[in-house]
């Protein structure tokens, strides 16, 4: 009497059996979540161009994307900066705002140094008059304001961070 022997398969170890895996099943998978990891790693880098768009479309998903207002709710999908941290950018931006603008304030009432630059008579006695205070708050204090928008958007856009 012969006995029909199986021949004895190879032991494949917990790697080989999870590249296998991976082969068989996620095949058609690859191509998509490389678009969606590269769609998002251009929304943390505030992109100004994503493939595919027009100048125009372009424009109109920056500002929906990176405004801080409308970023709030018309952000796209993929974009990995969601509701909270916006949030956090918002009302840090308004605080620092007030606090620079307040600042500059008390710096030019305090020392008395405010002179006035530039003063333009309107009809009925009226008059605008630009003042030191004026031109520090117009240029030194957007620029901070600006950097320091800047700087909270790269450390929460940061791929550390994420």
């Amino acid at each position: 009497m012969s006995k029909s022997f199986k021949t004895p398969e190879k032991k494949l170890t917990a790697a080989e059996r999870l590249k296998q895996y991976n082969l068989e099943s996620h095949a058609g998978h690859k191509k998509e979540s490389d678009e969606i990891l590269m769609m998002k790693r251009l929304f943390s880098q505030r992109s100004a161009h994503l493939p595919g768009y027009n100048w125009c479309q372009d424009w109109v998903q920056w500002m929906l994307n990176n405004h801080p207002l409308l970023g709030l709710c018309c952000r796209h999908r993929l974009n990995p900066i969601g509701i909270a941290p916006r949030l956090v950018i918002i009302l840090s931006s308004i605080s620092f705002g007030l606090i620079a603008t307040n600042v500059v304030f008390l710096f030019y009432r305090y020392y008395d140094a405010n002179g006035i630059i530039l003063k333009l008579e309107l009809g009925g006695g009226e008059a605008i008059a630009v003042t030191y205070e004026t031109i520090a708050l117009w240029t030194l204090g957007g620029l901070l304001h600006s950097l320091t928008d800047l700087g909270m958007w790269h450390l929460t856009a940061c791929p550390c961070c994420l």
